[in-house]
Protein backbone atom coordinates (compact mmCIF):
# COMPACT_ATOMS: atom_id res chain seq x y z
CA UNK A 1 0.00 0.00 0.00
CA UNK A 2 1.44 3.22 -1.07
CA UNK A 3 -0.44 6.23 0.22
CA UNK A 4 0.88 9.63 -0.58
CA UNK A 5 -0.53 12.25 1.67
CA UNK A 6 -0.08 15.90 1.10
CA UNK A 7 -0.03 18.05 4.20
CA UNK A 8 -2.92 20.45 4.55
CA UNK A 9 -2.40 23.54 6.66
CA UNK A 10 -5.49 25.07 8.22
CA UNK A 11 -5.20 28.64 9.34
CA UNK A 12 -7.65 30.76 11.16
CA UNK A 13 -8.01 34.01 9.30
CA UNK A 14 -8.08 37.15 11.32
CA UNK A 15 -11.37 38.96 11.11
CA UNK A 16 -10.81 42.65 10.91
CA UNK A 17 -13.87 44.16 12.54
CA UNK A 18 -13.73 47.29 14.62
CA UNK A 19 -14.34 46.69 18.29
CA UNK A 20 -17.03 48.88 19.73
CA UNK A 21 -16.54 49.68 23.33
CA UNK A 22 -19.11 51.40 25.38
CA UNK A 23 -17.75 54.60 26.77
CA UNK A 24 -19.43 55.63 29.95
CA UNK A 25 -20.60 59.19 29.73
CA UNK A 26 -21.08 61.55 32.59
CA UNK A 27 -24.76 61.80 31.70
CA UNK A 28 -25.39 58.04 31.87
CA UNK A 29 -27.67 57.16 34.77
CA UNK A 30 -27.64 53.69 36.22
CA UNK A 31 -31.07 52.69 37.47
CA UNK A 32 -31.00 50.16 40.27
CA UNK A 33 -34.02 48.02 40.90
CA UNK A 34 -35.08 45.92 43.84
CA UNK A 35 -38.10 43.90 44.81
CA UNK A 36 -40.14 45.55 47.54
CA UNK A 37 -39.56 43.89 50.93
CA UNK A 38 -43.32 43.44 51.40
CA UNK A 39 -43.51 41.55 48.09
CA UNK A 40 -40.61 39.30 49.10
CA UNK A 41 -42.26 38.51 52.42
CA UNK A 42 -45.54 37.73 50.64
CA UNK A 43 -43.70 35.48 48.17
CA UNK A 44 -41.95 33.52 50.93
CA UNK A 45 -45.16 33.27 52.96
CA UNK A 46 -47.16 31.99 49.97
CA UNK A 47 -44.44 29.47 49.06
CA UNK A 48 -44.47 28.17 52.64
CA UNK A 49 -48.28 28.01 52.67
CA UNK A 50 -48.10 25.76 49.61
CA UNK A 51 -45.40 23.74 51.44
CA UNK A 52 -42.93 24.19 48.58
CA UNK A 53 -39.18 24.34 48.95
CA UNK A 54 -37.29 26.80 46.79
CA UNK A 55 -36.25 24.00 44.44
CA UNK A 56 -39.82 22.71 44.18
CA UNK A 57 -41.05 26.23 43.45
CA UNK A 58 -38.38 26.54 40.72
CA UNK A 59 -39.59 23.27 39.19
CA UNK A 60 -43.27 24.23 39.45
CA UNK A 61 -42.60 27.56 37.70
CA UNK A 62 -40.19 25.93 35.19
CA UNK A 63 -37.34 28.21 36.28
CA UNK A 64 -33.66 27.29 36.37
CA UNK A 65 -32.45 25.84 39.67
CA UNK A 66 -31.85 28.42 42.45
CA UNK A 67 -33.99 31.16 40.88
CA UNK A 68 -36.19 31.44 43.96
CA UNK A 69 -33.11 31.37 46.20
CA UNK A 70 -31.63 34.30 44.28
CA UNK A 71 -34.88 36.27 44.26
CA UNK A 72 -35.53 35.74 47.97
CA UNK A 73 -31.94 36.64 48.89
CA UNK A 74 -32.20 39.84 46.81
CA UNK A 75 -29.30 38.83 44.58
CA UNK A 76 -31.51 38.65 41.47
CA UNK A 77 -34.46 40.61 40.18
CA UNK A 78 -37.11 38.58 38.37
CA UNK A 79 -37.74 39.42 34.73
CA UNK A 80 -41.19 40.40 33.54
CA UNK A 81 -41.71 36.89 32.22
CA UNK A 82 -40.72 35.40 35.58
CA UNK A 83 -43.02 37.85 37.39
CA UNK A 84 -45.94 36.76 35.19
CA UNK A 85 -45.24 33.07 35.87
CA UNK A 86 -44.99 33.68 39.62
CA UNK A 87 -48.26 35.60 39.55
CA UNK A 88 -49.99 32.83 37.61
CA UNK A 89 -48.60 29.88 39.59
CA UNK A 90 -48.34 31.29 43.11
CA UNK A 91 -50.93 34.07 42.80
CA UNK A 92 -48.49 36.72 44.10
CA UNK A 93 -47.81 40.07 42.45
CA UNK A 94 -44.18 41.16 42.86
CA UNK A 95 -43.61 44.89 42.98
CA UNK A 96 -40.25 46.27 41.91
CA UNK A 97 -38.90 49.66 43.00
CA UNK A 98 -36.42 51.75 41.08
CA UNK A 99 -33.81 53.35 43.25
Amino acid sequence: MDQQWEPVVLRKTAISTPVQRSVKKETDVIVKKQVQPESLQALMKRRNELKLTQKEADAKCAFPVNTFRDIESKSAIPTEKQQNVIQRVLNIQLKIDKL
